[in-house]
């Protein structure tokens, strides 16, 4: 099949399709005119490539993983690598988790800031982004969340 049709059956655009080829995740036959031929494994293989990445793996990940992958529904095959790349992902994964999470409460303090600065006649100071590093936000004994040193709701 051509990069049209695969494009259509896969629900992935044509440029994309390309990309996945650059980075040696898909490897179409070529006919005699040098143009890719697709075949329905490739349709399988972009829907793996997919799950793949909306699970949030990088396509280096993703290629040493296509290997392992096989049937439907999909399951791995106990290559070597696949547990310890899975492991290290998730590791990396629940940092950022963790990293944007505290962000927020950051955000939220801030914000909590403001609506009470607003209620004041003094006039609302600046918040200082700028700050050195500190301990994360964790919760009080009784749930509320201690940030600079205040409890907050």
């Amino acid at each position: 099949m051509k990069i049209g049709e695969l494009s259509q059956l896969s629900n992935v655009s044509q440029r994309m399709i390309r990309y996945y080829e650059e980075q040696g995740l898909i490897s179409p036959a070529r006919s005699g005119g040098n143009y890719r031929n697709y075949s329905k494994d490739d349709v399988c293989r972009l829907g793996r490539i997919r799950i793949l990445q909306d699970a949030g793996l990088t396509l280096k990940v993703i290629h040493s993983l296509l290997p392992c992958m096989t049937g439907e529904p999909i399951r791995f095959e106990p290559c070597s690598l696949v547990r310890a790349t899975l492991l290290d992902e998730k590791s990396k994964l629940e940092a950022r988790i963790r990293i944007l999470s505290e962000s927020r409460s950051l955000l939220d303090s801030y914000l909590s800031d403001m609506r009470g600065e607003a209620d004041t006649s003094s006039p609302p100071e600046t918040p200082v982004f700028a700050q050195p590093a500190r301990q994360a936000p964790r919760a009080a004994a009784d749930g509320r969340l201690a940030i600079h040193g205040t409890a907050r709701r």
